[in-house]
């Protein structure tokens, strides 16, 4: 991209998130940059955005989590990098098979189901200023983990088909206090490009505002039949991308 180009495309970033007016969403829309897709073909890239609203029932906190999830097709290894901000080590709860406080666990947005990676007994969080932090590199996406076991080959198809989700456990919330879907993100995806002018930025920001106010099925971005805060964080996971 030439240096004309990639100002103008700060310039557009920086409207948006000015617009925004949230610390958090900077934090967000960085941690998502970090996700930008490579050009090797077996490595795909997804990203989950935490929080209370997604768990079953709803949990009312503060709360909020960002996931950087990279996979290796050919090698069936993962990566993760996931953020939570607003808790200390103090604050989680030891629960499921392993007593371990974070999953993944396989079901489409808006059911519960089983647990499949053991996050916590495969690593553990460590306390930052803001927050918590788990790093995990080159884990395998099944076989014995512990007390789970789950298959390679069909964590494979429920994450392609978006069927997998981040749960933290906490001592205020031992059923989960923030949860996030992993989607896809960097391959191909353009549904907020509202003006189809192979970009989406701050133009399309203002079409979707504009849409999510009258309750418009255009702006349903995450397919689930309702227009709500959700399709607001799939709107920021889709900024990134770009077209």
């Amino acid at each position: 991209m030439s240096e004309p180009n990639q100002a103008r495309e700060h310039s557009r970033r920086r409207a948006v998130c000015g617009g925004l007016s949230s610390a958090r969403v900077l934090g967000v829309l960085a941690a998502l940059l970090l996700a930008t897709p490579t050009v090797q073909a077996h490595i795909f890239h997804f990203i989950a955005l935490l929080n209370g609203q997604t768990v079953l029932p709803p949990v009312q906190t503060p709360v909020t989590g960002t996931a950087v999830f990279q996979y290796n097709h050919h090698g069936l290894l993962f990566d993760i990098d996931l953020f939570i901000e607003g808790l200390t080590l103090a604050d989680l709860a030891n629960t499921g098979p392993n007593n371990t406080p974070v999953h993944i666990h396989t079901a489409p947005l808006g059911a519960n189901g089983p647990i499949v990676l053991d996050l916590g007994w495969m690593t553990q969080f460590v306390e930052e200023p803001t927050g918590l932090r788990l790093i995990l590199n080159d884990a395998f996406l099944g076989d014995q983990q512990g007390n789970v076991w789950s298959d390679f080959f069909q964590n494979e198809v429920d994450l392609f088909d978006e069927k997998l989700y981040i749960d933290v456990h906490t001592i205020a919330h031992p059923e989960g206090e923030v949860r996030g879907q992993l989607v896809v993100s960097g391959i191909g995806l353009c549904p907020a490009d509202y003006n189809n002018d192979g970009v989406v930025d701050v133009l399309d920001f203002f079409i979707f505002v504009n849409l999510f106010s009258q309750n418009s099925f255009e702006a349903d971005l995450n397919l689930d039949g309702t227009v709500d805060v959700l399709d607001f964080f799939r709107f920021i996971a889709v900024f990134q991308v770009g077209c």
